[in-house]
């Protein structure tokens, strides 16, 4: 506390501590909890749902390690008052220019993947067998990885990189094409906000509830099977509340795109309010975890899997299929049990 105690002003005092202490804590906090919803899905491999929520785990680890760099070490830099040639001056001119669209990629990448999640769910509820026996494909995760990360490519392309003589380090400034006002309307004031947030947010809900209607509506899907009934609403309820808080805590960073940052960046208070604004954007990735737990009831959902079964009915075998709803994405399982193989293996 003793570098926040020497800040003159209210607002330096408060914005030192958010920064230099809230902050931190919040990214460690998360990544403990992220850390331990990974261990758990290692445990759970075979559930359809458990290689999407590793990308949102590891989307979110990486947010809460990038901020340390991007957030953290400036403001470290800041309130420090470390030499202008200093190393530490160096670090953050190459976390801000280097890394800040990763942290942006992170973002964009994990709101994708809930939506694949709510449009495969969906699927498979409204239309049992089409894509039964399917899981979810590595290679469609691995493409919302890269599309994310072309997505914010110009983003590198924002800064300006030259060699500064006098401090002897490297330093950016604003590029040509991040001035350009038809670049900036564009980017960040119709694709940004439509791709990250509009258009993901009514997806998501929309998808959803029309699900949780399709439950309650087809009631064939869980005659006998209350149990499974419950745990579909839980998934529903799942991916809104993870789209919900992601409304929730980025909210503020949609409107601040809007604010002419030009005007506003020297004045204390709109650098508290960028401030506020990172902070809430790990809380999400921070909070993200307790929602796996809670709507998955302890976990206890990623463990249920279709088991076989078998009839014999006057000494002759009988076949048996049996349509499951998978408890957290949809995904169909099909068990047919009959006659045994000549060499006693037993086909599913």
């Amino acid at each position: 506390m003793s570098i926040c105690a020497s800040q003159p002003e209210l607002w330096r005092l408060v914005d030192c501590v958010l920064a230099l202490y809230l902050l931190p804590s919040v990214c460690c906090l998360g990544l403990l909890l992220n850390g331990a919803c990974l261990w758990v899905f290692l445990h759970h491999r075979q559930h359809p749902l458990v290689p999407a929520l590793s990308i949102l785990c590891i989307c979110d680890s990486m947010q809460l390690l990038l901020s340390m760099c991007v957030l953290f070490v400036p403001a470290l830099h800041d309130y420090s008052g470390s030499p202008a040639n200093g190393g530490l001056t160096q670090v953050a001119y190459f976390s801000t220019g280097l890394l800040a669209p990763l942290l942006l990629t992170a973002n964009t990448a994990s709101i994708w993947t809930i939506c694949y999640i709510s449009v495969k769910r969906y699927r498979v509820i409204a239309n049992p067998f089409s894509e039964a026996f399917q899981r979810p494909k590595g290679l469609i995760l691995s493409m919302i990885a890269f599309l994310a990360l072309l997505f914010n490519a110009s983003k590198w392309m924002e800064y300006e990189w030259d060699w500064n003589a006098d401090y002897e380090l490297y330093v950016h400034t604003r590029s040509a094409l991040a001035n350009n006002k038809y670049y900036r309307l564009l980017s960040d004031l119709v694709l940004y906000p439509a791709c990250v947030y509009v258009i993901p947010f009514c997806l998501i809900i929309g998808l959803n509830l029309r699900t949780l209607c399709i439950i309650n509506d087809h009631r064939m899907f869980s005659i006998g099977h209350k149990r499974r009934l419950a745990r579909e609403r839980r998934s529903g309820m799942l991916l809104m509340a993870i789209m919900i808080l992601f409304i929730s805590c980025h909210t503020g960073g949609l409107l601040i795109r809007f604010v002419d940052v030009k005007r506003y960046e020297e004045r204390d208070w709109f650098i508290f309010a960028k401030d506020v604004i990172n902070l809430l954007f790990n809380v999400n990735s921070l909070a993200n975890p307790l929602l796996y737990f809670l709507f998955t009831k302890q976990f206890k959902d990623l463990t249920v899997r279709a088991k076989k079964k078998r009839q014999c009915s006057n000494g002759q075998n009988k076949i048996q299929t049996t349509i499951l709803l998978d408890c957290m994405n949809g995904s169909v399982e099909r068990c047919t049990n009959g006659p045994l193989p000549d060499k006693g293996s037993e086909g599913a």
